[in-house]
């Protein structure tokens, strides 16, 4: 039984770079082990020791579920942005897109500051709260239950 070459390290970071392309589009890790398999003839194992190993880019960071979810979301931008072709680029539209894209960007990153609302208070001096966003409204109606019971607040 004769062995297959093992690939170099330099065939390998290309070949993790497209998995992490997918990961970023979402695709399903069977789906990306199936493609791995048909592209580069490797067993379904190795597919997803592949698949893994690019996922580690993201599990390595702290907080696993949000920071995870933000690098995601930001390369997927950036992807987005690689992905326009010369001509959409050059185009107005194209441009209102990248800008688009790079404000969200930016908004992720949090180079905006926070946003204050005044809620009540004296208007001398008033109470200032930084504004905090949920996730989903969801989330927004767990808290105000949460409060609600943790305080006996009546409604």
């Amino acid at each position: 039984m004769s062995r297959t070459p093992r690939t170099t390290a330099v065939e390998k970071q290309k070949r993790l770079a497209e998995i992490k392309k997918w990961l970023i589009d979402e695709v399903p890790s069977s789906t990306i082990s199936e493609r791995i398999e048909k592209k580069y003839g490797l067993s379904k194992r190795q597919g997803d020791r592949y698949v893994a190993e690019a996922s580690k880019y993201w599990l390595n960071q702290v907080d696993e579920d949000f920071t995870v979810k933000l690098n995601k979301r930001i390369d997927s931008l950036k992807n987005d942005i690689q992905n326009l072709s010369a001509k959409e680029k050059k185009s107005a539209k194209g441009i209102r897109t990248i800008l688009a894209i790079k404000k969200e960007i930016s908004r992720l990153e949090g180079l905006y500051p926070v946003k204050k609302v005044q809620h009540s208070g004296d208007k001398d001096n008033p109470v200032v709260v930084n504004s905090t966003s949920f996730k989903s409204e969801q989330d927004e109606e767990d808290f105000k239950e949460f409060v609600t019971k943790k305080y006996n607040f009546k409604t």
